[in-house]
């Protein structure tokens, strides 16, 4: 699905006409969501692989559904475009992890190397690495770039303490 909504997004941008092209790109966002459901659905999974693997595609998908609302936003009217500008803000806001996730996984990763358990800090690790610093970094960018766009002088003083967040 992640490829179908991929190929979908670049055959939207070659499309000839208007019409293709918000056919194909609503298609699109219909498959990240779908996708995004599918992830979510599996969240509760007994399979440690799974558990590992679903919050970076989670992440992923969310990342790509904004850039699908980015570039409809892009063609849209003014006041569409603001609509879906805030619908592509909500999706990376959503790729971000709380305060308080990061704070219990590095409490989780803390304890475990204390306890010396080699087994469940293999896990914890594939769930911090989901997150590296970097990657934290650019997501902040992206959202304090895309802040950027509204004109608004709330949103850049948020822009500008998103990008000093991320250096």
């Amino acid at each position: 699905m992640h490829e179908l909504g991929i190929a979908l997004i670049e055959f939207a941008l070659k499309s000839p006409t208007a019409l293709l092209f918000w056919q194909r790109i609503k298609l699109a966002k219909n498959v990240f969501i779908n996708l995004y459901n599918v992830n979510t659905s599996c969240h509760c999974s007994k399979i440690k692989e799974l558990v590992t693997a679903i919050p970076g595609q989670q992440r992923e998908t969310l990342s790509l559904l904004s850039k699908v609302f980015l570039i409809m936003a892009s063609r849209a009217p003014k006041k569409e475009g603001l609509r879906l500008l805030e619908q592509a803000e909500k999706c990376l806001r959503d790729c971000l992890p709380t305060e308080q996730e990061a704070d219990a996984s590095a409490m989780d990763a803390a304890e475990s190397q204390r306890n010396n358990r080699f087994e469940d800090s293999d896990v914890l690790d594939d769930n911090l690495e989901e997150m590296e610093p970097s990657c934290l970094a650019i997501l902040y960018f992206r959202l304090s770039t895309m802040l950027l766009l509204y004109g608004d002088a709330n949103k850049t003083r948020e822009a500008e303490a998103l990008k000093a967040r991320a250096t």
